[in-house]
C-alpha cells in the first residue's frame, strides 16, 4: 500500500512539473513588431541611447541612462534580427521567437519562445550583469522552461540541461550553436566604446530594478584618452 501511495504521488507530482514546462511565464507579452507604437518606441530609445553617448560632459563625469522593459522590448522586437545580421551576419533561427527582457530587483530575466510540437515552450535565463576589470560578466542564477525553474550555471550547461526538452536536433542546429555562441561571448564584452571623435565612454556599474535598467557610465575625452 505505501509503495502504491509513492508511485501515485510520484506520478502527480511528475505530471504537475511537466505541466509547469508548457507554461508562459508571468511577465511575457507577447511582441507586436508590427504595431506603430512598437516601432516609435523602439527608435525613441535607440535615439536617446546614442545621443546621450555623445553628449559633450566634463571629463570623467559619471552620468546615467534608465531603460525600461517596453523600451529593450520594442526594440528586441523590431531591431535585433536587423542587428544581428548587419554585425554577426547571423540568420535569426526561424524556430526562435523573439526574446524579450523582464529586469526585477537584482536581476535580468532573458526568455525565448520556441515552437514544439505545434505549441509554443519558453526558456529564460535569470542573469545578472556586472562590470568586471573593465569588462561586462553575465552570470547565470537560475534559469527555466516555462515556469520550472533550475539552479544555474554556465549559458552551455543551460543548454545540456534542456537538450531532453526541447525537439530533437533543435539545439544543434547551426544558427541555434551561433546564438549560443553569441551569449557564451556575452562573459568577454568590453565596457568600453570609443566614439567618432576619440573619446571613450566606458560603462562603470548596472544595476537592475522593477521594470527598469540603469546603466552608469563616465566619458573620457579624446586627449585624456590617448595620454596626450
Amino acid at each position: 500500500m505505501t509503495a502504491l501511495v509513492l508511485i501515485t504521488v510520484v506520478t502527480i507530482v511528475g505530471l504537475e512539473l511537466w505541466r509547469l514546462t508548457w507554461q508562459t511565464p508571468t511577465w511575457w507579452v507577447d511582441p507586436h513588431p508590427d504595431h506603430e507604437q512598437t516601432i516609435v518606441r523602439a527608435d525613441r530609445v535607440e535615439y536617446r541611447l546614442v545621443e546621450e553617448a555623445h553628449k559633450i560632459r566634463p571629463d570623467d563625469e559619471r552620468w546615467q541612462v534608465r531603460i525600461t522593459d517596453e523600451q529593450v522590448n520594442a526594440w528586441l522586437a523590431t531591431r535585433l534580427k536587423a542587428w544581428l545580421a548587419h554585425s554577426h551576419d547571423l540568420t535569426w533561427p526561424a524556430r526562435l521567437g523573439i526574446p524579450q527582457i523582464h529586469f526585477t530587483d537584482g536581476a535580468v530575466n532573458v526568455g525565448v519562445d520556441f515552437e514544439d510540437d505545434g505549441r509554443p515552450r519558453y526558456l529564460v535565463a535569470d542573469v545578472v550583469p556586472r562590470v568586471v576589470d573593465g569588462r561586462i560578466s553575465v552570470v547565470l542564477e537560475s534559469a527555466a522552461i516555462g515556469r520550472l525553474r533550475t539552479p544555474g550555471g554556465s549559458v552551455r550547461t543551460l543548454m545540456e540541461t534542456y537538450r531532453d526538452v526541447v525537439p530533437d536536433g533543435f539545439l544543434d542546429e547551426p544558427k541555434v550553436r551561433r546564438v549560443v555562441d553569441l551569449l557564451t561571448d556575452a562573459e568577454r564584452v568590453d565596457s568600453t566604446i570609443t566614439l567618432a571623435d576619440g573619446r571613450r565612454v566606458r560603462v562603470v556599474e548596472l544595476v537592475a530594478l522593477e521594470g527598469e535598467f540603469i546603466v552608469l557610465c563616465e566619458t573620457t575625452n579624446a586627449a585624456h584618452a590617448t595620454g596626450q
